[in-house]
């Protein structure tokens, strides 16, 4: 069992695995007015967790309401990592589709 440490009002709206097995846990904050997120890995070895650490985080306002995230890897041998959001019918929220390359 692995608790992922929470940090301040942000907390897990959605998580994938890499081809490698290595957990994404996209978290997600609101300060009120705007949304921001970010993305942890949790490096796993022989399915127990070894580490872990942010490798993204926007500021607040800097996306709307990230909420689902999807990993692979491309014909490149890149990881890359998408995460979208949907506007809920609200003319407040938008809906995205952000795309990530990570970059090691």
């Amino acid at each position: 069992m692995y608790n992922l440490p929470r940090v301040g009002s942000f907390r897990p709206v959605g998580a994938d695995f890499e081809p490698d097995g290595h957990l994404y846990v996209l978290t997600r904050g609101f300060n009120g007015f705007a949304f921001a997120t970010q993305i942890e890995r949790v490096q796993l070895s022989n399915g127990k967790p070894v580490g872990q650490g942010r490798i993204f985080a926007s500021e607040f306002g800097q996306f709307d309401n990230l909420e689902g995230i999807s990993v692979w890897r491309d014909q490149q041998g890149k990881i890359r990592l998408m995460a979208t959001s949907d506007e809920k019918f609200s003319r407040f929220q938008s809906t995205i589709i952000v795309e990530f390359e990570l970059q090691e």
